[in-house]
């Protein structure tokens, strides 16, 4: 079966997570991926996890994830000899991603006012905290920063509490993903004009753009958007402990959901919830330390997952707060086969995310990330 992305060819200078998984997502749907790492390699080979917790930088969780489908090349771009290598393999592609610091790539020959006059067609995606200009052009920023600056950490959390960051690196997946989705865009147009373009992903845009709407509360009422937690929302929004964990239960303002709610818990053989003083928002507000009670105690004898099935059997918007041996054993990932087994010949047989969606035609292939400069023969010709 061909693939979206056959006959495309892509070099990839970048480290961590953002260009790399820009790259993860090409190769996925048969790009010909060769990514170009430092002598001692991508920084997240040195990052855990490590399987058995004993560091390997052929064994690193996070460097195979994000790495899968690519050939890998070794080059000191520091030394001007590999650096001319770099440049000429760029001449021969049609997509270069990098996510070094703005104006290192330049200093080296290889920024895309360099590559364009040698590869007219070139498609030059570059990924960084605050983008190519602007005043904090060369400040240094990691995920946090970004949460941060981009408005984001502000809204996260309780009211009166200071704010809670969210878990994971989402700032640099959701910048690999714009870089992925812009590189799409500029290979069609293209294919109409003839031409490429530079691409200048900032990770603070990113994230502020999936926030968008506190900016136009100021906008449209000039008033700052506050961290709201569960508080402001109509009781039993919010999570809470169950035997097992953690549920989320939240109501559903458009429709009757309080009659569902009831109706679950009548079931359940807690009828006070039927009392009539429980009827209206107002009269949850002046009776909410009696629900909390009653809800707290039936919650702390139940499992997370009955708690949820038995929810949305109703039609209530629950949910259960799921660790990493939840998401393995999800009924609902396990049916659609996110997880994806891949053998590697250090980390052996191990099961990986899959890809974030899901292509009938052209679908998304998984094979091994590479060992350190396995392709320096292959590409190089060493």
């Amino acid at each position: 079966m061909k693939s979206a992305l056959d006959g495309i060819t892509v070099l990839e200078i970048a480290e961590g997570i953002s260009g790399p998984y820009c790259g993860k997502l090409m190769a996925g749907l048969g790009a010909n991926v060769t990514k170009v790492e430092p002598p001692d390699g991508d920084a997240a080979r040195r990052v855990g996890p490590f399987r058995n917790d004993i560091p390997n930088v052929e064994a690193s969780g996070l460097f195979l994830y994000l790495n899968t489908g690519k050939k890998s090349v070794t080059l000191d771009l520091s030394d001007a000899n590999d650096a001319a290598i770099a440049i000429k393999m760029a001449a021969d592609v049609d997509i270069v991603v990098e996510n070094y610091p703005p104006g290192e790539l330049e200093s080296r020959g290889l920024g895309y006012a360099d590559l364009v006059r040698i590869n007219a067609g070139l498609v030059n995606v570059s990924i960084t905290p605050f983008g190519q200009y602007g005043p904090y052009r060369d400040f240094a920023g990691t995920d946090m920063v970004i949460h941060a600056l981009s408005g984001e950490l502000y809204l996260a959390g309780r009211p009166g509490r200071e704010p809670l960051k969210k878990g994971g690196n989402l700032s640099e997946y959701h910048g690999g993903l714009n870089g992925y989705l812009a590189a799409l865009n500029a290979i069609i147009s293209r294919a109409t004009t003839g031409r490429g373009q530079n691409i200048d992903v900032s990770l603070i845009e990113g994230a502020t753009a999936v926030i968008g709407m506190a900016a136009m509360r100021w906008v449209y009422m000039h008033s700052i958007a506050e961290r709201r937690g569960a508080e402001g929302h109509p009781w039993p929004n919010g999570v809470w402990p169950v035997k097992d964990g953690y549920i989320l239960a939240y109501s559903r303002p458009s429709v009757d959901w309080w009659s569902m709610f009831v109706r679950m818990m009548d079931k359940v053989g807690v009828p006070g919830f039927a009392d009539p003083k429980y009827t209206t928002p107002g009269g949850r507000a002046e009776n909410v330390e009696e629900l909390d009670g009653m809800f707290q105690g039936w919650l702390s004898g139940q499992a997370k997952e009955e708690v949820y099935h038995l929810a949305q059997a109703e039609g209530l918007p629950f949910g259960y707060v799921a660790t990493a041996p939840d998401l393995f054993a999800s009924p609902q990932l396990r049916s659609r086969e996110f997880f994806e087994r891949i053998d590697h010949p250090e980390a052996r047989d191990l099961p990986y995310p899959g890809a974030p969606f899901v292509m009938d035609g052209t679908p998304f292939v998984f094979e091994r990330a590479p060992l350190l400069g396995e392709h320096n023969h292959e590409v190089l010709r060493l």
